[in-house]
């Protein structure tokens, strides 16, 4: 009896301890103004790291930390306190203690993120601040703790890193707006996501530079046209159409950007629209 008793409670338990195991939330993102920065966590490996992490990051540790050394191609690594626009308040650096190091089969590979964990290392080191590889670095593999890799974002890091001119500091740090942990689902949709909405800003700004770039053109050959060739004015047309054409274009495309067939019909009518526009060209004897 008790047997089936215990047996029905764990049929009962297992999915709900599946899904919750499912949706650890080990992928840590930074929110920057350059775009978020995902780390997945390596929660197993490393669990006296991730314990530490995920109280720095509830008590906002990382929040207006900024990345603030870089050498191009290499590395990009966090600055310490002194770096920051406003320092810690005391609860914050009650938690901010050094840790042991915890040593994994992980290599310094590519999008590792290793924690700085020497003494002589005050400037660049911490018990919070890590760096982030741009590249392999042997010399690095049973030293540090690698905590987690980059999954997304790293080209972000790739472009701050150019901005070290041949110095470790950065001129134009990167500042953490704030940072939270998701779990692996809601991480890789919000970056999607982050994505899509900067894709959509910058289609606004290309459809607004084409309006005013229209208006121009239409202004300046309406007012202009007694003292212009006529031949430069149809030019000035076919330019017009050719602008309008790919401002509708791009206005559409996030609406079939899901789908693989209308993305293979958006494609078809850009191509089209080529043609048409040779072809029209070619009516008016504008090109040979």
């Amino acid at each position: 009896m008790n047997f089936l008793i215990s047996f029905l409670i764990l049929c009962f338990l297992s999915p709900s301890y599946f899904a919750f195991s499912a949706e650890e939330l080990d992928h840590l993102v930074l929110n920057t103004e350059k775009g978020p920065v995902i780390i997945e966590m390596d929660t197993v490996g490393t669990p006296i790291h991730f314990s530490a992490l995920t109280k720095l990051v509830e008590m906002g540790v990382y929040t207006g930390t900024k990345f603030t050394f870089a050498q191009e191609g290499f590395y990009v690594q966090l600055g310490n306190e002194e770096h920051r626009e406003f320092g810690f308040y005391q609860e914050q650096r009650e938690l901010i203690k050094k840790l042991p190091n915890e040593i994994t089969n992980f290599k310094h590979y590519r999008a590792a993120v290793t924690m700085p964990n020497s003494p002589d290392d005050e400037l660049k080191g911490g018990d919070y601040v890590f760096t982030i590889m741009l590249d392999q670095s042997e010399e690095l593999d049973e030293n540090q703790t690698i905590i987690g890799f980059v999954v997304r974002g790293l080209d972000i890091l790739d472009e701050l890193s150019k901005g070290a001119n041949g110095e470790e500091a950065l001129k134009n740090p990167l500042k953490i707006e704030n940072a939270v942990f998701m779990n692996k689902k809601d991480a890789l949709a919000y970056s999607d996501h982050n994505i899509k909405t900067h894709f959509e800003s910058d289609i606004f700004k290309f459809s607004l530079f084409s309006f005013l770039l229209i208006m121009g053109i239409q202004l300046l050959a309406h007012f202009g046209k007694e003292k212009i060739d006529q031949q430069i004015i149809e030019s000035m047309q076919v330019i017009v159409l050719l602008i309008a054409t790919f401002s509708f274009l791009a206005q559409s495309y996030p609406l079939v950007a899901d789908s693989t067939i209308a993305s293979v019909l958006f494609v078809a009518a850009l191509l089209l629209c080529f043609k048409v526009m040779a072809s029209l060209e070619r009516s008016r004897g504008l090109t040979k």
